[in-house]
């Protein structure tokens, strides 16, 4: 494939271009490892460690209990990691740290060889830059797993398709079911994947192997199958799989991506319009590519099909299961997808445009959005727990300060940040007096509050119904962007407080 470095006529010299490629991959590499390092651990982190780790690997694999928060293989790595004695939670994060580094690799390998310099360069650029996606190569979840191996299915499936060596089939495969194994959620990756390679298998590779061909990717199959049935059976009887949407594909799923990719805290109408360009310049791009480029067996096609049925696998469970349609982390599969259709595409109608170059703005607007939204303290969907340590440390100085062990209750989205601190003993002089059993209650007898001010209906956090709302108190810490506020002096916990609040009424309203 060295010969498409000079399409368009762009020259590259093929040590500069590595070059270019390890020096991004380092600096992403980087940012992820010092998230992971100093990053306070999230909600679905802790229980993964308290719930599942613990647990046999038999019971693991099995989904005893049944939670959908329990990411198969991403447990098994982490509970053999703790194995060694050591229960840090960098450990925890390292399997999926580890995955960037997969995901990195076969990114770069896709872009160097099947694409032209140009191209291959805004292919790169367009997946390393998305700030959501790389949340999770630094957070003890299976969605950086399940991404890293699902670049590795893809770059597999692409030479399969220019090689025809039977090999890169099984394992695009094989690292395609890691991914399902990862998360369940690239179930809708891997059931249009199986058959798109039994397909390409039958066309490209040579009569004798058919037989043989099938049956391998028939035994893969099947041995994920048998792995992930018992799960699967359970999460549905047991109706585990209620995260998602109920609309539609467009208003649950694109949405979605679209809204975290830009890295937004709340809805913007903006990200209908950034979507639907995004959309349309996609879509154009690839009818173009067809019309140019008329062949039918190649990377583009199988690519294009990939994204078709992906979306297609959702929309029909929708209708005939009733499972929802994937949101915010569960809709990341698609994301590669798209930006392989995309250029891809673009890479069959580049040479028929003079300013072909055009196309870097697309990287050059990715940058900037990363650049604009990095952080080595939060991730978007668990940003509440982003402040934690913040707290927690003013809080306990607070406490030596007075010779005393201060008392906090907190907003139930916290609980498991502040617990998880409070357990690992770094906070002596702060002891928690939250309800564990009713988590929307509020005890007067606290010294501090803190309070999360935005609600997450999906998971029954109504902010504004919450009790700390309706009493008098005063603000010590504001934390506007993460919605995180704390408070002291709680009144009206007995008539006499309330006698004195109608006197002295100071409502704080957030």
């Amino acid at each position: 494939m060295d010969e498409l470095n000079t399409i368009n006529g762009i020259g590259v010299n093929a040590g500069f271009k590595k070059s270019i490629y390890f020096l991004f991959s380092v600096i992403v590499f980087a940012y992820l490892l010092f998230r992971a390092i100093i990053m306070d651990m999230t909600y679905d982190e802790i229980w993964t460690l308290n719930q599942f780790v613990p647990s046999s690997f038999y019971h693991i694999i099995n989904y005893t209990p049944c939670v959908a928060n329990n990411h198969i293989l991403n447990t098994v790595l982490i509970k053999i990691l703790f194995l060694t004695g050591s229960q840090h939670y960098f450990l925890a994060r390292l399997p999926n740290l580890l995955a960037s580094i997969v995901f990195l690799f076969f990114t770069y390998r896709i872009a160097n060889i099947f694409l032209s310099s140009v191209t291959g360069f805004v292919f790169f650029i367009l997946l390393v830059t998305n700030p959501y996606l790389l949340d999770f190569f630094s957070l003890a979840r299976g969605y950086g797993l399940a991404l890293g191996f699902q670049m590795a299915s893809l770059y597999y499936l692409i030479s399969f398709i220019y090689n025809h060596q039977t090999k890169s089939a099984y394992y695009s495969l094989l690292v395609g079911s890691l991914a399902v194994l990862s998360n369940f959620a690239w179930l809708n990756y891997f059931i249009v994947l199986l058959p798109l390679i039994l397909c390409a298998g039958w066309l490209l590779a040579d009569i004798k192997y058919r037989i043989r061909f099938i049956s391998v990717a028939g035994f893969i199959s099947l041995a994920l199958a048998a792995i992930v049935y018992e799960p699967l059976r359970k999460l549905k009887n047991s109706e585990e799989l209620w995260y998602g949407g109920g609309s539609d594909f467009f208003s649950d799923s694109l949405i979605s991506l679209a809204h975290y990719t830009l890295y937004l805290e709340v809805s913007y109408s903006a990200t209908h319009w950034v979507l639907i360009s995004f959309l349309t310049v996609t879509i154009t791009i690839t009818v173009l590519s067809f019309y140019f480029n008329r062949e039918i067996i190649s990377a583009r096609t199988g690519l294009v099909l990939l994204l078709i049925f992906s979306t297609l696998s959702a929309i029909t469970q929708h209708f005939l299961l009733g499972t929802l349609y994937p949101i915010d982390r569960s809709t990341l599969l698609y994301y590669p997808l798209f930006i392989s259709v995309l250029c891809f595409s673009w890479e069959d109608i580049s040479t028929h445009f003079r300013y072909h170059r055009l196309f870097l703005i697309l990287a050059l607007i990715s940058t900037i959005n990363f650049i604009k939204n990095a952080s080595t303290f939060k991730c978007a969907n668990w940003y509440h727990d982003s402040r934690t340590s913040e707290i927690l440390e003013w809080l306990n100085n607070k406490g030596i300060q007075e010779h005393r062990q201060i008392k906090i209750d907190y907003s139930w989205p916290v609980s498991g940040s502040t617990e998880y601190l409070l357990n690992k003993n770094r906070f002596p002089f702060v002891k928690s007096v939250k309800n564990q059993i009713q988590r929307d209650s509020l005890n007067y007898e606290t010294d501090f509050y803190i309070y999360f001010a935005e609600p997450i209906l999906k998971v029954g956090y109504d902010a504004n119904s919450q009790r700390i709302n309706h009493v008098l108190k005063d603000t010590v810490l504001k934390f506007e962007k993460e919605k995180l506020y704390v408070f002291s002096n709680i009144r009206g916990s007995n008539p006499l407080s309330k006698i004195l609040e109608t006197k002295t009424r100071r409502r704080e309203n957030f």
